[in-house]
């Protein structure tokens, strides 16, 4: 009996350390594959047409969806079957593949995408309990056929009408899809522990903020009230004080202006005696002798006559000379010479209305020129005998004729009143443009009225 030694184990290819590295790196393409998927799905729902191609509608026509004809086949089936909620497979996808590239949990991979499926068609029922918008085109609900038959039979098993059972139905069904979802997710108890300490951070830190603003409203609030009473305080206190001015006027006396009468000065002039005055003293006269004297002189003065014949007829004491300055006319030189009309400020205000007349629009009529004949006019009226060839002859347009003639058509004439003031509306249509014109002269036409400026 022969003996075989034990052969010693052979050694593997590959090390433990790299097997581990490998399955890590295909662990993480994994997840680039899924992120990859996720967004092909996102492409084909977006691009979503229901004119496209597909099982249920055939066309010729080419498909409005970036992914081509198998981007619109997987829409249109997605769209029917589960409606909206088709958003949750790439949705699924993406967190799935997140999920793999940072290595957390892909070890409940296998069986929470079956809980994810599960999730999908409680969503589908979910939103077939809403009524769609009036954008809605398909004849089946916004979570597709799969949705509306799930309701339907869900209300059929509980023991109340539809429109009752309705809505306890939408709540179990939204309930189960946010357990189902979360769990397909891949979701343990650790981590929703972590979301519910994050979504409370959150909150918390959301009222936080809440309340700063609201602090911050209210005290701007207090200090734009706290203005509002001060200043409304001064506005009143600024008008009683202006009230009371006015009921209590001030005593100083006003000032009225002054009417001075102008001053007249002229030059003195030089006084010549008719005879030289004697040295001696003169004898008193009489009151009655001394008053003749004066109207004597007086008269003397206005009247024609000399000196001598007035002293003369007075009575006694005519040798006595009087010498009598000339009346001093204020008004001998000629720049003082008062004017003949009325002063500027006795003078009347110009009357606006006394200008000058505004130059009256000349309006030309045209000339009644005869209507004349055009060549076919003339052609109708004479025609030519057809001597040569029919077949080349050119085509023969309808007659004259048919048309009325020009002469019957009657005119509204406009008349000159019209005319000018529809030129003085157009120069104050022009006055507000900036431009300053005066029309001259207007033409008239039968179709369109020159005005010249």
């Amino acid at each position: 009996m022969t003996m075989t030694a034990p052969r010693a184990p052979a050694k593997a290819l590959i090390g433990d350390r790299t097997r581990s590295a490998l399955r890590r790196r295909a662990v993480e393409l994994g997840g680039l594959a899924l992120l990859a998927l996720a967004a092909v799905f996102i492409l084909v729902l977006a691009s979503y047409s229901p004119a496209d191609p597909w099982r249920f509608n055939s066309t010729a026509e080419a498909p409005h969806n970036l992914m081509g004809v198998p981007g619109a086949y997987v829409a249109g089936a997605l769209r029917f079957s589960i409606g909206w909620a088709g958003w949750a497979l790439p949705a699924g996808f993406a967190v799935w593949g997140v999920r793999f590239i940072l290595h957390r949990g892909e070890e409940r991979v296998l069986t929470r995408l079956v809980l994810l499926l599960v999730g999908v068609l409680a969503l589908a029922a979910f939103l077939a309990t809403h009524a769609p918008g009036p954008g809605w085109q398909a004849q089946h609900g916004l979570g597709g056929v799969l949705g509306d038959s799930i309701v339907k039979h869900l209300l059929v098993l509980l023991p109340l009408s539809a429109t009752e059972a309705l809505i306890p139905v939408s709540i179990g069904l939204a309930a189960v899809t946010v357990g189902l979802v979360g769990l397909g997710l891949g979701i343990n108890w650790g981590e929703f522990r972590h979301l519910l300490h994050l979504g409370g951070a959150g909150l918390f830190a959301l009222a936080a903020a809440l309340w700063w603003l609201i602090r911050q409203l209210a005290r701007q609030g207090w200090r734009a009230l706290r203005w509002g009473l001060r200043r409304t305080g001064e506005i009143l206190a600024e008008r009683r004080a202006r009230a009371e001015q006015v009921e209590s006027p001030p005593t100083t006396p006003r000032r009225e202006p002054e009417l001075r009468r102008p001053v007249l000065r002229s030059e003195p002039e030089a006084v010549t005696a008719e005879a030289e005055l004697p040295t001696e003293p003169l004898p008193e006269p009489g009151g009655e002798r001394l008053m003749a004297r004066i109207a004597a002189a007086v008269q003397a003065r206005r009247g024609e006559g000399g000196l001598a014949e007035r002293l003369a007829a007075s009575g006694d004491d005519a040798d006595i000379p009087i010498a009598i300055a000339p009346d001093r006319d204020v008004w001998a030189d000629g720049a003082r010479v008062p004017p003949s009309g009325p002063s500027a400020r006795t003078a009347p205000p110009p009357d606006p209305d006394a200008a000058e007349p505004a130059p009256r629009v000349v309006v030309r009529h045209p000339a009644k020129r005869p209507i004349r004949q055009s060549r076919a006019a003339r052609a109708e009226a004479q025609p030519a005998l057809p001597l040569g060839d029919e077949d080349d002859a050119p085509y023969d347009a309808p007659p004259l004729g048919l048309l009325t003639s020009p002469a019957a058509i009657e005119r509204q004439p406009v008349s000159d009143d019209a005319l000018e003031h529809n030129a003085r509306l157009l120069e104050s249509v022009l006055d507000d443009y900036g431009i300053r014109g005066e029309i001259t002269a207007i033409r008239p036409g039968p179709v369109v009225t020159l005005y010249e400026l």
